[in-house]
């Protein structure tokens, strides 16, 4: 035999059987009630202020008038085409430029 093969041979026989692991007590490794209570409140806390910020977003964007200058076709009627869609707000445009 090698001399690589009896090393591993050797290695193998020295090392201890695994043995079981106790398993932890469930009061020790689980959250519990407050556990759970602070993250429903962390929660409850990112679900508020995420509607606090896009209500403020929103304000913003309305008080600069950003919500005009994106404005998409908008079709009055379903059965409207893209092409009429977009005829109708050329139009609407060229009316608030001429009342410029």
């Amino acid at each position: 035999m090698t001399a690589m093969a009896i090393t591993t041979i050797a290695m193998w026989a020295a090392t201890a059987p695994p043995t079981k692991k106790p398993i932890p007590d469930e009061e020790l490794v689980t959250p519990g009630t407050i556990g759970f209570l602070i993250t429903l409140a962390v929660v409850i806390a990112g679900i508020v202020l995420a509607n606090l910020a896009a209500r403020k977003v929103r304000r913003l964007r309305a008080r600069d008038g950003a919500v005009e200058s994106n404005v998409l076709p908008v079709r009055v009627d379903p059965r409207q085409s893209r092409e009429e869609a977009e005829a109708i707000l050329e139009q609407k445009q060229r009316n608030q430029q001429d009342e410029s």
